[in-house]
């Protein structure tokens, strides 16, 4: 017979789990289910995704020692090779690898080193005093309201690639006003990094039509 655990689940009922069904996510993280699985199924596997039928399952690691040895040993377990997201058929492999997070050891090492050499605490130091304006300016626009956007009006603005770009003069788009009830899910966009806008085309029109979007520039 199956032992069960604390809730009454059994190792067998946790091995059958598809970790990313819509049920499990509605109220945010399904930290209950994670904490069943450290207890009883620690490496699990997922061998489908209702929602999208081409994914090919993956594996969730959920103890800290488990993580940490995964994390830590890239010749076994790849971020270039195997991707460093849940559903390749969702966001491709190719565009994995052409970030920071999805590349393995030489290459990893050698771009982590150009940015080291800048994030040195003297070098954070020397950049304080912009910083510090850069939330003030982004505190600022919320005086007198009573409601915003956290994450696009205030969490957005200070993201360290958002500071980043202001500060080293890297093209990017950043602070796009209301820009979630603007724009909506399957338009297609332009981004202008250097120009600092968004250009929305509408699908909609026989001929693509430019709907400029104001927004700040990172240089």
């Amino acid at each position: 017979m199956a032992e069960p655990t604390e809730n009454g689940v059994t190792r067998e009922e946790l091995e059958k789990e598809l970790v990313l069904e819509r049920e499990h996510w509605v109220h945010g993280p399904p930290h209950e289910l994670f904490k069943e699985m450290r207890g009883k199924c620690p490496v699990h596997w997922t061998p489908k995704v209702t929602e999208i039928p081409a994914a090919a399952g993956f594996w969730s690691v959920t103890t800290a020692d488990d993580v940490y040895t995964v994390s830590r040993d890239w010749q076994t377990y790849s971020s270039e090779l195997g991707g460093v997201v849940v559903i390749d058929e969702v966001f491709p492999i190719e565009m994995a690898r052409a970030m920071f997070i999805g590349m393995d050891p030489p290459k990893h090492d050698r771009l982590k080193a150009l940015f080291q050499a800048g994030f040195t605490p003297k070098r954070i130091a020397a950049h304080e005093e912009e910083i510090r304006q850069i939330v003030r300016d982004v505190l600022d626009r919320l005086e007198g309201r009573d409601s915003c956007d956290l994450v696009t009006e205030v969490g957005g603005m200070m993201t360290h690639g958002s500071v980043v770009a202001r500060e080293y003069g890297i093209p990017a788009v950043v602070g796009v006003h209301e820009a979630t009830t603007r724009l909506v899910t399957g338009q297609r966009v332009r981004v202008d990094g250097t120009a600092g806008t968004i250009v929305v085309l509408d699908d909609a029109a026989p001929t693509p039509t430019a709907q400029p979007m104001a927004a700040g520039a990172g240089t």
